[in-house]
C-alpha cells in the first residue's frame, strides 16, 4: 500500500505528538485513508483522505471538510506538510471535544463546542449535537431554572 504525502506527514505527526491516539492506515477505493475511531459508536470514525492537493476529513457520517494550502502559503513541495499540520490541529481540537458537529448522513456541519445551534440548523440536520466523545445535551432545549 502506497501512503500519499499528506497522510504520511500526518501519520508521522500523530505518532510523535499524540502517541496514545491509535490510528489505522487502510486501503480504500480512492487510495489510502487514515482512520481514527471515536470512543463513541454514535460518532463512528474520523476518516482522512489524501486528494493530492488537499485532504478531505470526514467526521463520521455527520460532516466533512476540505483542507488545503494556497500557493501564497507555501511552496508546492511544502504543501503536504502544511496541510498535514492544519489537519493535525483540527484533530487535536476535535479529540479534546472543542468541536461539535451534527448531521443527517446526507448533510451536516460543525463548529466550536458550546455554540448554540439555531432552530433552522436543528430542523435541517437533526436536534442531536455531537462531540468526539459522543452525543451532548442540546442546550437550546434546556430551560433556565
Amino acid at each position: 500500500m502506497t501512503i500519499p504525502a499528506i497522510l504520511a506527514s500526518l501519520a508521522r505527526r500523530l505518532s510523535t505528538e499524540m502517541p496514545d491516539v491509535p490510528y489505522q492506515l487502510r486501503a480504500a477505493d480512492g487510495g489510502t485513508e487514515l482512520v481514527i475511531r471515536s470512543p463513541s459508536e454514535a460518532v463512528g470514525e474520523l476518516v482522512i483522505e489524501d486528494q493530492d492537493d488537499e485532504a478531505m476529513v470526514h467526521i463520521g457520517t455527520f460532516a466533512h471538510s476540505h483542507w488545503g494550502a494556497d500557493d501564497h502559503e507555501c511552496s508546492v513541495d511544502a504543501r503536504p506538510e502544511v496541510i498535514a499540520r492544519k489537519v493535525f490541529d483540527f484533530i487535536t481540537a476535535l479529540l479534546a471535544d472543542e468541536i461539535q458537529f451534527y448531521g443527517t448522513g446526507a448533510a451536516g456541519g460543525y463548529g466550536p463546542a458550546g455554540k448554540p445551534r439555531g432552530w433552522w440548523s436543528r430542523r435541517l440536520f437533526g436536534a442531536t449535537t455531537y462531540r468526539w466523545s459522543g452525543p451532548v445535551e442540546d442546550q437550546s432545549r434546556v430551560s433556565a431554572s
